[in-house]
């Protein structure tokens, strides 16, 4: 069920459901055209919001074929630990799939964001250089594990709410939290890799976020 979000008004969630999740991966096997689903859902609701984030594992499988399908960008976060990069090799492939099949040549991948960095383990920065060798700009600057973060998610709060910024302007924001300067920034270079255009005075749009449901 769409809500909207308790402290942010322009943004509305569509809680996850593991339950749902496990039954829809289940029933979509004997529906027609079983991969585009969620994009057919979408559709119509496609100019309402701003951007719709489907957050979704990176599991091969029906599931995360529709998120491609019904996406335009792909953001891979990647845990800066050797068990975090294991499987990019197989997104990777099935986002090739969904590209040559579908025709989706215009599937874009907008980054690969380093998640719990920990500049004093070895292995951690190891893998941070990797990804820049492998991907160079597409490496996004990383998010360093953060007890903000933590806390955040227990209090079920997004970090800027917190964690709120003492102050902005159009290009920087001001924090005592690392996480909410980090996270801040990512949002500013998904705006810029997107190409969006803030709307005109007095127009409205909205942004959604969700995990995919059925």
């Amino acid at each position: 069920m769409l809500r909207t979000s308790k402290y942010h008004p322009n943004l509305y969630v569509i809680a996850s459901n593991t339950p749902a999740l496990a039954e829809a991966a289940g029933r979509l096997a004997g529906l027609v055209n079983p991969d585009q689903r969620l994009a057919r859902a979408l559709a119509p609701i496609r100019d309402t919001f701003a951007f719709i984030i489907i957050d979704t594992p990176p599991n091969p499988g029906r599931l995360l074929t529709n998120a491609l399908l019904a996406a335009t960008h792909v953001l891979i976060p990647v845990e800066t630990s050797y068990l975090g990069v294991v499987g990019l090799a197989g997104l990777h492939t099935t986002i090739n799939e969904v590209r040559l099949e579908y025709g989706r040549a215009d599937l874009e991948i907008l980054g690969y964001l380093p998640t719990m960095y920990e500049e004093q383990r070895a292995e951690a920065g190891a893998i941070l250089e990797q990804l820049k060798a492998l991907y160079g700009n597409a490496t996004l600057p990383p998010i360093h594990r953060s007890t903000d973060l933590a806390y955040a998610h227990a209090a079920q709060m997004d970090v800027f709410t917190y964690k709120p910024p003492k102050s902005r302007d159009d290009n920087h924001i001001e924090s005592s939290s690392r996480a909410t300067r980090e996270y801040a920034s990512l949002v500013e270079e998904v705006l810029r890799r997107t190409g969006y255009k803030a709307p005109s005075a007095g127009a409205s749009r909205r942004m959604a976020s969700g995990e995919m449901c059925p």
